[in-house]
């Protein structure tokens, strides 16, 4: 299959090999491409000024500005952008708060690479990711 253009995505974690596994696993989707690599909320917000992903994965905790706090901004300065929160805080309460600031998906950091890559694609091109949660 042949793509005109790769999905460009941004990540903003504070785990730098969580980040590193994230970019393999993308090195292996043609249409997926990692284009800013954030340390944090507030490193992310600068760099999208310079390069404006299609996608953007968030965790939710990390220093200085973290996913909670940087959602509402990204909702407010880019709200075209899907965002797509990983997270090892997994329950109801966070997911459906995550949703209401506007996430359009949340995933586990354990989730397997196909359905991150999935669940990229999802957001992209129907602009939500829906998963029923056990």
């Amino acid at each position: 299959m042949e793509f005109s253009k790769p999905i460009k995505i941004a990540i903003a974690d504070d785990h730098a090999i969580f980040k590193q596994g994230i970019e393999a696993v993308l090195k292996f989707s043609p249409d997926l491409k990692l284009v800013i690599n954030a340390d944090n909320g507030a490193h992310l917000l600068d760099l999208i000024k310079y390069n404006q992903p299609d996608i953007i994965l968030l965790d939710l905790r990390m220093p200085v500005m973290d996913g909670i706090a940087v959602l509402p901004e990204i909702r407010k300065r880019y709200p075209g952008i899907p965002v797509i929160i990983l997270s090892l805080l997994f329950d109801n309460t966070l997911i459906s708060a995550a949703t209401k600031m506007g996430a359009n998906a949340y995933l586990s950091k354990t989730a397997d690479p196909e359905t991150i890559t999935n669940t990229i694609r999802d957001c992209y091109n129907q602009g939500f990711f829906l998963k029923p949660v056990a």
